[in-house]
């Protein structure tokens, strides 16, 4: 049975620690994004006072990504900088192995970049500019919702699910292929995340510019 030899019981401890990393990871990146409402109203916590921001003598770019500059900076902070924290205390213990830290921490760092691109760039197409509260437009934030329940399901699936799975459909040296295809989601996010901030600093000034206020 399985875990039943010491060379078992760690490969399942190796596998278990590197679906926690991605776990973890998803479920920190989605948590600070989702949660917060900063990337969601990027633009509509402006209101009626958009006007001002067009006779800035500011290129939309600049303001844009100063803008969400600002959510990254807080988001990493709440997510990233936590991590790294709790990675030097869990390696120091030996709970978890610096692979495992760094990939969580990557893989975070990543996430973050993406959703926040994502979900700010929805509301530079479709900002809400009409509202009477601040209050108001925070409580209309419900693709933070969703990003973040969803999120957290799937973490809770994978870190169930993933070490079992890579146990049965990779019978030999699966550590070693389990740490390949990590390794490899995780550079396929950065792929990702590039690929979103491509896109969010070749349309962003055009979704300000086609905005009436």
């Amino acid at each position: 049975p399985m875990g039943d030899s010491p060379e078992q019981a760690e490969m399942i401890r190796s596998l278990i620690m590197l679906s926690g990393s991605v776990a973890v990871a998803l479920m920190a990146a989605c948590s600070t994004v989702g949660l917060s409402c900063l990337a969601g109203t990027l633009l509509s916590r402006e209101g009626a006072t958009f006007y001002y921001l067009k006779m800035v003598p500011v290129s939309y770019r600049l303001q844009v990504f100063g803008k969400r500059n600002a959510v990254l900076a807080v988001s990493g902070i709440g997510s990233v900088g936590y991590e790294i924290v709790a990675a030097i205390v869990l390696c120091a213990m030996g709970t978890v192995t610096p692979l495992c830290a760094l990939i969580c921490i990557l893989l975070t760092a990543a996430l973050v970049v993406i959703m926040v691109n994502l979900v700010a760039g929805h509301d530079l197409k479709k900002p809400n500019l009409h509202w009477e509260s601040e209050a108001s437009v925070a409580k209309n934030n419900t693709r933070g919702t969703i990003i973040w329940f969803v999120g957290v399901l799937v973490a809770f699936v994978l870190f169930l699910a993933m070490p079992f799975l890579m146990a049965i459909s990779l019978p030999e040296k699966p550590v070693l292929y389990a740490t390949l295809i990590v390794v490899a989601l995780v550079l396929a996010a950065w792929g990702g995340a590039v690929l979103t901030e491509r896109n969010l600093n070749r349309k962003a000034a055009k979704w300000l510019d086609n905005i009436d206020a």
